[in-house]
């Protein structure tokens, strides 16, 4: 058997979201609300000791490519959460700079 036109059926529009696409959201919510606790060190008690702004700026680079794949793709929760991760990693990053 050949899978040469195997095609894996995308959501349409107005169709309700599969189990494992809830999973995807909560999990990316819960992931980007465990930085909460180091942006309030950052920029609440302004301690940034011990971050090293060069590898936050790179996660945060790193972060646009799959933004763009997810976007060409539609895959909307890797742009949802590749998205909040690009705005948390350059937060750290600013902060590790400003403090």
């Amino acid at each position: 058997m050949s899978f040469h036109h195997v095609h894996v059926r995308r959501r349409g529009k107005g169709e309700p979201l599969s189990f494992l696409d809830k999973a995807v959201y909560i999990s990316g919510m819960i992931s980007l609300l465990m930085m909460l606790p180091q942006l309030k060190l950052i920029y609440l008690e302004k301690v940034s000791a011990g971050i090293e702004p060069i590898t936050w700026i790179t996660l945060t680079i790193l972060d646009i490519p799959w933004i763009i794949y997810g976007v060409i793709r539609g895959e909307s929760p890797l742009v949802f959460i590749y998205t909040g991760w690009l705005v948390v990693n350059f937060s750290v990053f600013l902060g590790a700079i400003l403090y």
